[in-house]
């Protein structure tokens, strides 16, 4: 299960700045396919949050600061998702913004996202935000059950596939990468027949239940390579303390 609010929040965060019209926000909100979005001040700290409900009903011409709700509800990035969803029931809200140790915004985390957490549910958020990855220079689809059912969302091109573990009481890890000329029909494979020519992950998919992937395309050969070979390495890393012992 992700232990932390930074593991299930939505980290590709938007934001609104308090001159912004409500028009306007509104039709970025609409345009994203959320329902709200934090106000930020100039050092990218939450003042208020300004909702569907609250930009639809303003006059116009109006400003997020006139409609927006205030104060925003915070909860820390490094917070237990158990945490998380105390301090939004305690406020009765639908969201929390989640800040750093300094207090600046870093991402929003829902109500569906605390409750999916807490199932041990990957967590999923609207198809408008890439899941950028901006150290490997890649958007990931959203972590998905390994089900030949929901292999729809993976990429029917070439690209990368991450096998995670993790699920109630588990923490969230990486734990195979590879590289494929289709990414789809790879992981179809996997499903479909026993994987000897690959003794580690054969071990992994007897060893592990509730595994989920994720994607990403992409077209250029060394890139797959770079990007395979650096998730690997950080799942072996993961591996390194418990071989140790």
């Amino acid at each position: 299960m992700p232990r932390t609010v930074k593991e299930i929040m939505n980290g590709e965060l938007f934001s609104l700045r308090t001159h912004d019209g409500t028009d306007d926000a509104l039709g970025y909100i609409l345009g994203l396919g959320i329902t709200a979005a934090p106000v930020l001040d100039e050092a990218k700290k939450p003042i208020g949050l300004a909702s569907f409900r609250d930009l639809l009903r303003a006059p116009s011409p109006a400003t997020v600061a006139e409609r927006m709700t205030v104060p925003a509800v915070t909860v820390r990035s490094d917070a237990s998702v158990e945490e998380a969803a105390r301090v939004i029931a305690d406020k009765g809200v639908h969201r929390a913004v989640v800040v750093d140790a300094e207090g600046r915004a870093v991402g929003v985390a829902s109500s569906i996202d605390v409750i999916r957490g807490l199932l041990g549910l990957p967590a999923a958020h609207p198809s408008a935000f890439p899941h950028w990855d901006r150290a490997r220079g890649v958007s990931w689809t959203d972590d998905t059950l390994l089900d030949l059912e929901r292999l729809d969302v993976a990429p029917d091109e070439a690209g990368v596939l991450a096998l995670i573990r993790g699920g109630k009481d588990l923490e969230e890890r990486v734990v195979w990468a590879e590289s494929a000329h289709n990414v789809r029909t790879r992981l179809y494979d996997i499903l479909s027949r026993p994987q000897d020519e690959q003794p580690m992950l054969k071990r992994i998919l007897a060893s592990y239940s509730g595994l989920r992937f994720r994607a990403a395309a992409i077209h250029m050969a060394d890139q797959r390579e770079a990007v395979s070979e650096s998730l690997m390495a950080e799942a072996l890393s993961a591996l390194a303390p418990a071989s140790a012992e």
